[in-house]
Parts: structure tokens; sequence; C-alpha cells
């Protein structure tokens, strides 16, 4: 077994054992969750052992956990870990970051659990060559943001190493910049672009920024304690897209109905996980949403022109109402 394979393997052993995931915390459980033998498990476990992660097993409850205090974990990670993910190739991090993201397009399809078996009969060799074959047949479309210059690197280095960073960044609706101070807590790319989510000792509370309106990122000395996947998805529950209210506000019931002629493309893709899509006489169909924030999905709602109309609530008809009449406005004037 390569030293890559061998650490990619602790990585999600130890992922699993981090978020005490116990129904899966036997030894074949974990081989059949990461699709690994009980054999690369157990070097796994020795091999977290030994770079300093003690794990346990509870032979009562049947289970794999960490005993050490907080601060030994911080230690570790710090101080052995990360080092060794910063010798990886670039080129294998390349492959590795081509091959999460085209999986993730498979994502809760039948095709997910076929891609991730046959990606496991690929040595990186003969995955090259199919990559060198396969790039004239199949592309992936995307537009570029643009981000300030070192932007993504500090971001990035800062949320690995729970360093605290310091920005300048600009709103949409604001016209000048203002100081942030942010502990940099989880990346996601989201439509074309780069989001952090972190907390803000300003506001006190979490926030989402996009890195294409930070400037000027400098990463302190100041550490921060990680925080659950539990919560940051919290952060974004409700949220049409990027924009929302931390579990906060209580979702509102959003109702659309589309014309014939956007019907047929609504209906074809998955745009929020509440989604409830109901075909309708003359080909229109009717969406209903669940959403504590308005921002996003306003703004999509304008995008379908005429063949969207707002049935409810009534604070999103006005929202809708008043930003086309503004629009109105603006060609009437010409």
């Amino acid at each position: 077994m390569s030293s890559y394979t061998l650490l990619r393997n602790a990585l999600q052993v130890h992922d699993l054992i981090i978020n005490r995931r116990r129904g899966e915390l036997t030894k074949p459980g974990i081989a059949s969750k990461l699709h690994i033998t009980e054999k690369q498990v157990t070097k796994a476990i020795d091999f977290l052992r030994v770079m300093g992660y003690p794990a346990k097993h509870n032979a009562q409850r049947n289970f794999w956990y960490y005993e050490w205090v907080e601060q030994d974990r911080h230690a570790v990670i710090d101080d052995v870990l990360a080092p060794r993910l910063k010798e990886l190739p670039k080129a294998d991090l390349g492959i590795l970051l081509m091959l999460q993201r085209g999986r993730e397009f498979l994502r809760n399809t039948p095709l997910f659990g076929e891609a991730e078996r046959f990606i496991k009969l690929l040595d990186d060799g003969r995955l090259s060559v199919i990559n060198h074959q396969l790039r004239d047949m199949f592309s992936y479309r995307s537009r570029p943001v643009i981000l300030q210059p070192g932007c993504f690197e500090a971001v990035a280095s800062a949320v690995y190493a729970r360093k605290q960073i310091t920005f300048s960044y600009r709103k949409p609706e604001q016209g000048s910049l203002m100081r942030r101070k942010v502990d940099p807590h989880h990346m996601t790319w989201d439509d074309d672009m780069w989001y952090l989510m972190g907390w803000d000792h300003d506001r006190n509370e979490m926030r989402t920024f996009a890195l294409t309106r930070m400037k000027s990122v400098k990463i302190t000395d100041e550490t921060f304690d990680s925080i659950s996947r539990q919560k940051i998805d919290a952060q974004l529950e409700h949220a049409f897209k990027m924009v929302g209210k931390g579990g906060k506000t209580p979702p509102k019931t959003v109702r659309l109905r589309f014309s014939p002629a956007a019907s047929i493309r609504v209906q074809e893709r998955q745009w929020h996980f509440s989604q409830d899509i109901k075909p309708l006489p003359n080909d229109e169909c009717e969406v209903t949403l669940e959403l504590a924030s308005f921002s996003e999905v306003e703004s999509w709602i304008l995008s379908w022109g005429e063949h969207c109309t707002v049935l409810e609530p009534s604070e999103l008809v006005d929202r809708v109402r008043k930003s086309a009449l503004a629009i109105s406005a603006k060609y009437q004037a010409q």
C-alpha cells in the first residue's frame, strides 16, 4: 500500500471517529463504509496512533473513539498531520479534486456508487491515460470568478490551520469596504463561486462571505476551535443558495407558478432540497419551496421574466412587484 493510500485511509477513518458515527465504527463497518479492507482499516488506525491520535476501542459498545483532551487534538493536527498533507504531490491533489468534483455531479443518483467502485479499480497511470482519452469527449463548463491575488490560498490555509483572518469586504448593497475579523470554519463551492462560512466577531454570529468580495486577506496568529459539520449545515438551512438565517428564522412557504414555456425546464432540475413540483393543466407547473430568506429566490424568479408568477407569500409578491416596476420604469424613461 502506498504512503498516499495509507494517509487517505487514515484521514477517512479519522473523520468517522471524530464524528462519533457509532453504528459504523466496527472494523467491518468502517471497511464497508470506506470501500477498503479490514486490514487497511487496521493499518489506518495504527497509523493514527503513531501520529499521536489515541484511538481506543470500546469493546462493550463496539465503537472506536479518541482518548484525549481537546488541546492535544489541536496540537496533533497542527504539528503532525498538516505538514504531511502539504507533502502530497500537486499532481495527486489535482487528480483527487477532479475526481471529487466529478463524483459530486453524480451524488444522489444511482451512478454515484458505480463511479466509486470504478475509481477503485484504477491506478494513477491508467486514470491518467483515460483522462487524456476522454478530455475531448466530455467537459465541465463553468464561469471563472475573479479573485484578488493570494485570496484563495490565504483563506484555504487559514481554514485548514484554524487561524483567524481579517479582510476588507463589500456587500453588494454597500458602497464602501468594511474591515472584518472572522474565524474561517468552512469553504464551499456553489454555482461557480467560492464561499467562506465563518464566525464574524463584529456581528457575533456565523456569516457567509463570497471570496470574490474579499480583499487584503491577512492571517493572524489567533486560533479558534472547530465546530461540527452539522452546525455548518445549519447555517444554510432553508437558504435557496448561500444566504441563510442560521436556523434563527423559521422558513416560509413559497409558491410559484410557471408558464408552459418554462415548466419543462423547471421540472428538469433539483433547485432546492424542499422543492415540490406539481404539474398543472395547460402544461404549467407549481413549485413549492420552504425558505427563510427571499433575496436569492427573488433574483431567480426575476430571471424567468413573465414566465414565473409568485402566488405566496405576500411579502415576496410585493418584493417582486416593486422590482418589476422599477425595471419597467427604466425602460419607459428611454
